[in-house]
């Protein structure tokens, strides 16, 4: 399981490249980007509900390091298209700048929320790997790791458009 969601993310990949190949307007490529990403999640879905793992380990990797990169990526895609909707190209620089500087702060809210996870999954500990990755939903960490990842690189995303606002 884990070779055939390492391939599914590479594919992910090189079709997300292309969302952004295409030359259409910015919000049509983060939908375009959003709709893939979920399309591999559900892939990715449709392959775990039909296989099984081979053993413990193998499926403890897998929702601690292959699952999350999809739930990553469609969740970035959503807080993108929200910024952009909610930040209209049109707002002011000072509007943008107090919006961006919102969306930043988002990351360390997540993690204040979920400081218990955040503070286990950031200190490599694997000694509750099995409690908090072969349990069933909603008790296992996979998707605060995507939700996590996203946001990271949101906030990455939205510290760079603070830089590109230009002050009257």
């Amino acid at each position: 399981m884990i070779k055939l969601g390492e391939l599914l993310y590479r594919e992910l990949q090189l079709e997300l490249l292309q969302c952004f190949n295409k030359g259409l307007p910015q919000l049509v490529e983060i939908e375009c980007a959003f709709r893939t990403s979920e399309r591999y999640q559900r892939k990715m879905n449709e392959h775990v509900s039909q296989r099984s793992f081979s053993d413990r380990a193998e499926e403890i990797c897998f929702y601690k390091n292959i699952y999350p990169r999809f739930l990553g990526e469609s969740a970035f895609y959503r807080l993108l298209n929200y910024g952009h909707n909610f930040c209209p190209a049109d707002a002011t620089p000072s509007e943008k700048k107090r919006f961006w500087t919102s969306q930043l702060a988002r990351l360390e809210q997540y993690k204040t929320k979920h400081r218990e996870f955040y503070a286990y999954y950031e200190s490599g500990n694997t000694e509750m790997d099995e409690i908090h990755f072969a349990t069933p939903l909603p008790d296992r960490y996979d998707m605060l790791i995507g939700e996590l990842r996203a946001r990271e690189r949101y906030a990455a995303y939205a510290a760079e458009q603070l830089k590109l606002i230009k002050e009257d």
